[in-house]
């Protein structure tokens, strides 16, 4: 007759006590079991808690549950390759079968309930902070439409102080008229035109912003080797469309910039 085994698994979320003996002999009919055909009863204790926010409770930690499920299953193996006719032997085996299963869903919530508090320990916890990134996320945005505005007024000055060469103005003029004529990816209403000697005036028209946002990727390549520069003013209107308003440097030219 083989010595008996003896295990003690510790675990972060519960120290598990689990003693039994189990004798392996040659016939099941040699196995010897307690009078009352079970085996001695498992005592459970809270042990290696973490304290955590989650509420106010504790938790178990990660690496400690692993470590419990790896030695539950490290007793489940040897409970396998022992014989287990006696019904005692098989409550005992089916019992650490749902207690690895369970220990495994406990790993599982742990991770889960981890990796979700780790992504949102940086977002900001009071609604006085988050308010007060959305003032300066607004604050920004009309910051930058004022310094836009300030930028075209600049060019714009520039643009009617500007004399008129004529060969330039209308070979240019001509160019960007056929262009956005002759677009078939995009179809936008030119609304005004105007070229002077080193600047160009473009107002056109959008149905929506996906058009406009398309057009300002388009626009530049079929136009740049003569007006490598653009400008671009936008303005959304009440039914949807946008309206934006361009100017265009001539090659060897920049376009006029705000002063500090």
């Amino acid at each position: 007759m083989k010595a008996s085994h003896l295990l003690i698994v510790t675990g972060s979320l519960a120290a598990l006590s689990l003693s039994f003996y189990v004798t392996k002999f040659s016939h099941i009919e040699d196995v010897a079991l307690p009078s009352n055909d079970t085996l001695p009863s498992t005592d459970i204790a809270k042990s290696s808690y973490q304290a955590n926010d989650y509420g106010g409770g504790i938790a178990p930690t990660l690496a400690a549950l692993k470590e419990e499920v790896s030695l539950l299953k490290a007793e489940f193996s040897t409970l396998k390759k022992s014989s287990i006719g006696s019904s005692g032997l098989k409550k005992e085996f089916f019992r650490l079968k749902e207690e690895v299963a369970a220990l495994h869903q406990k790993v599982g919530n742990t991770s889960a309930m981890s990796e979700y508090y780790n992504n949102t320990e940086d977002v900001a916890d009071s609604p006085g902070e988050m308010a007060l990134t959305e003032q300066d996320i607004v604050a920004a945005t009309q910051r930058q439409a004022y310094e836009d505005h300030k930028q075209m007024e600049v060019i714009d000055s520039v643009f009617l102080s500007e004399n008129i060469d004529y060969q330039w103005s209308a070979q240019t003029s001509d160019l960007i008229a056929q262009n956005l004529e002759n677009s078939e990816q995009i179809k936008t209403d030119l609304e005004s035109l105007e070229c002077r000697a080193t600047l160009c005036r473009v107002e056109v028209n959008h149905h929506d912003a996906s058009i406009a946002e398309e057009f300002e990727l388009q626009f530049p390549l079929q136009v740049g080797e003569a007006l490598p520069q653009i400008n671009y003013l936008y303005e959304p209107q009440d039914d949807g469309s946008v309206s934006v308003v361009m100017y265009l440097a001539r090659d060897g030219y920049d376009l006029p910039q705000v002063i500090q």
